[in-house]
């Protein structure tokens, strides 16, 4: 099977925000930066001790919930802003365009203008996808981002999607069934 499509910065930006809330290392991060909200409702609450109880729970409370959301705007902005100060860097000749992807029994093939890839399906880390894009995961942290309006319908999308997955599982049994 095989998908051409154009691949934007903007695809790129949602890969990673897919990334940031999927892997379980930057989920496990992400629940981290929550520990701001008692500690600044904490902080709060002790500077208005003086005036009571009621107002130092208001204010506990009150400070807690503005920081939390605040955390998540913030985090979320400063993701996509810092994905694409780093787009920005490069020329990004292999990132950008026209790309070509197609999918066989083997192998993952890529390419474009100026690159051309092949990654067999025993190296790749997994195949994903959320509402707008399939990823076929070559690293831990780098993927085909293929957006599903690339297919002329949902059908083929989910087509392709289903060999992909299919494919993968089928190296991963057979690694398995190799290492016994």
């Amino acid at each position: 099977m095989k998908i051409v499509f154009e691949r934007t910065a903007e695809d790129l930006v949602r890969f990673n925000e897919y990334h940031w809330r999927n892997s379980p290392a930057m989920r496990r991060m992400y629940r981290l930066g929550f520990v701001g909200a008692p500690v600044s409702g904490a902080v709060s609450a002790f500077l208005l001790a003086k005036t009571g109880l009621i107002v130092a729970t208001i204010a506990f409370v009150t400070a807690a919930a503005l920081y939390a959301a605040a955390y998540v705007w913030y985090s979320s902005w400063w993701l996509r802003r810092g994905v694409r100060m780093l787009l920005a860097e490069g020329h990004n000749k292999g990132q950008f365009g026209t790309h070509e992807i197609e999918i066989s029994a083997d192998a993952v093939t890529e390419q474009t203008a100026h690159d051309q890839s092949k990654h067999s399906w025993t190296v790749i880390e997994r195949v994903a996808e959320n509402a707008f894009y399939i990823f076929i995961y070559t690293q831990p942290t780098a993927a085909h981002v293929i957006p599903k309006v690339a297919f002329p319908s949902p059908a083929q999308a989910a087509a392709f999607l289903d060999a992909a997955a299919s494919y993968h599982q089928a190296a991963v049994a057979g690694n398995r069934a190799q290492s016994r």
